[in-house]
């Protein structure tokens, strides 16, 4: 072969591998999380949701240009990656929560109903479906996740509720079958001839792949606990097991992470978590590193592959079941109050969090910028990004000061809203504070943002008789100021500062140019109406709908986040600069807030990164 050729079979192969994408469950048959593709760090915005009728929990399944994955409303769907338009479902008669495998022509999964199936990849038309055994009782329940298959040289490998490991030809018919104490919802890893597994009985196994035949098995210390003695389940591995180094990984329901020697299944380690919490995602293994997620211990963490020594830790402040993606100096997983997180591989520093409509137990994907996963809002989001970590300075400020009256949010609403930013960087400002941080904004032309916890503007940053003033200044400049409820230009307060003394939304109009419907309150306020997010709102993290007020014309801003049942936009962005997502934003919250305000900081800081 020539030089030349050979170079050009390099490039094309190197362009091949370092944009696999996933095509089954945890991405590899030994389970190791790790997907070589482009990652996202920066600039995160909705690409698009995909509603079905159902939870999604099943992890999406990445061939070409279609996304497979399953929702509980007993369908399989097909959907194009880049635009979430459908393609194909098929029909089962339960809920599919396995993750989907795409080989040949061929997607293979299993569903609820005890069969598994495979359906042709471009039409979703049957191929052939293999019926499994009833489940055995399992009396402590906690059974979210289904086996998802493992294909291996176009053999097909799946646990059952019935309590055998199922291999089957890929023309679907049964090989051989391997029994256990128990269900069996882990997914199966293969390495070097042998097929790794666990079962609800606290048992991993390792049969030889031609035959079905025991190599060995190891009892985790749930094995021998009693349920009854605790009121839960201490004994089940739901946990896929990853196989790496000569090393196999898992987690339990006995409250430890385990590492076992792969040829023998010598134990190595384990690590105990607190409050003897479960590890239900799969780990993610890469360079003699573990990442793995915990329930009841509320945090993400990284470990030696070795020792089992902690590396680092990151808290969730909710339980992690999903299972970790390794994307070249990323990671990625998500939490059940629905929060997808991305987070440097090496230290756990967070570069993104990105919230969506409720839990995700489902594993995110990733494929060339883009992260795919299912939420138990019943959509499969779409979320594209930079993969380049954009290094913005952005001064962060949250005003508020409790000497000036706050009417609208309740005392813990203001309480979790402040400790939210000044736990993400934000500096807490007071009167004067926010007057210096403004000044020094204008003065450097760096960038800067701040949320407003008070409805007021306090007096020393706006002079609406004057032609300008500092918050016009401010704007002009380039900078942001976030709003959570009605405009505080409409509110003028005695000098005790304790009751309303005038409201003049014209004041809006003269430093904004915004023009409510009329002077007085209730004329301006409109009413309270259910409010839709527009798509440059989902793109910047807004909620699908909230209920909100004091609707505005559209055309009077520069983009519209959410338009009320009139078409009026009740969260907008009024722009003073070439930068259309910088300047006054408007959003809306409840008077008793919000318990993940994380969409406030996506959009509060959105338009420094375009």
């Amino acid at each position: 072969m020539n030089k030349g050729l050979s170079t050009i079979l390099f490039i094309l192969i190197s362009f091949v591998i370092s944009n696999a994408q996933v095509t089954m469950f945890r991405s590899n048959e030994t389970h190791t999380g790790v997907i070589n593709t482009e990652p996202l760090k920066s600039s995160i915005e909705r690409k698009f949701t995909f509603q079905t009728q159902g939870v999604i929990r099943s992890t999406p399944a990445i061939e070409g240009e279609a996304l497979y994955f399953g929702s509980a409303d007993g369908r399989l769907y097909s959907v194009n990656k880049n635009n979430g338009e459908k393609n194909w479902s098929f029909k089962t008669n339960g809920s599919i929560v396995s993750s989907p495998a795409v080989v040949k022509n061929l997607v293979i999964f299993s569903s609820r109903d005890k069969n598994i199936y495979a359906v042709e990849k471009l039409t979703g038309k049957l191929a052939w479906k293999y019926g499994m055994g009833v489940d055995i009782e399992l009396p402590w329940g906690f059974d979210n996740y289904v086996s998802s298959p493992l294909v291996v040289n176009n053999e097909i490998y799946t646990g059952s509720g019935d309590g055998n490991l199922y291999k089957l030809s890929f023309d679907g018919n049964l090989i051989w079958k391997y029994k256990t104490q128990f269900r069996i919802r882990t997914t199966p890893a293969y390495n070097n001839g042998v097929v790794y597994f666990g079962d609800t009985d606290g048992t991993m196994y390792a049969l030889e792949a031609n035959s079905g035949k025991l190599k060995w098995s190891y009892d985790t210390q749930g094995k021998n606990l009693n349920p009854d003695e605790f009121g839960t389940d201490r004994k089940a591995i739901m946990s896929s097991p990853a196989i790496a180094e000569g090393k196999i990984t898992f987690g339990a329901r006995d409250g430890f992470l385990y590492t076992l020697e792969e040829e023998t299944g010598k134990f190595l380690w384990h690590y105990e978590y607190p409050n003897i919490s479960w590890v239900i995602g799969s780990p993610a293994v890469e360079n003699n590193r573990v990442y793995a997620g915990t329930s009841d211990g509320r945090f993400f963490h990284c470990l030696d592959l070795t020792t089992g020594k902690e590396i680092w830790n990151l808290f969730t402040g909710t339980i992690v079941w999903t299972s970790g993606s390794i994307v070249k100096d990323m990671i990625y997983f998500g939490d059940s109050d629905g929060n997808i997180f991305g987070a440097k591989k090496e230290n756990g520093e967070l570069v993104f969090k990105y919230k969506v409509g409720d839990k995700i137990f489902s594993s995110p994907v990733i494929d060339n910028s883009n992260l795919y996963v299912g939420s138990d809002d019943g959509n499969l989001y779409a979320l594209s990004g930079s993969p380049e970590e954009k290094k913005v300075e952005i001064f962060r400020g949250v005003f508020y000061d409790e000497k000036e009256p706050h009417y609208y949010f309740k005392e813990e609403a203001i309480i979790g809203l402040k400790n939210y930013f000044v736990e993400n960087g934000y500096k807490l400002l007071d009167t004067p504070g926010l007057e210096n941080f403004m000044k020094a904004a204008v003065d450097s032309g760096k960038k800067s943002t701040v949320v407003f916890v008070s409805t007021i503007f306090p007096e020393n940053i706006f002079d609406y008789k004057a032609d300008t003033d500092l918050l016009r200044k401010y704007f002009k400049a380039g900078n942001n100021a976030v709003i959570l409820t009605r405009n505080p230009l409409g509110l003028d307060y005695n000098k005790t500062r304790d009751s309303l003394y005038e409201i003049n939304f014209q004041r809006a109009e003269k430093i904004l140019g915004i023009k409510y419907e009329g002077p007085s309150y209730v004329q301006a306020m409109t009413g309270l109406y259910n409010s839709t997010a527009t798509e440059t709102g989902k793109k910047m993290g807004m909620p699908d709908w909230f209920v909100g007020s004091f609707g505005i014309d559209p055309s009077q801003v520069d983009k519209v986040l959410a338009l009320d049942e009139y078409g009026k936009a009740t969260a907008w962005i009024k722009s003073f600069t070439k930068n259309k997502y910088n300047g006054y934003i408007q959003l809306w919250l409840l008077n008793k807030g919000i318990y993940d305000p994380s969409f406030i900081k996506n959009v509060a800081e959105y338009g420094f990164y375009q």
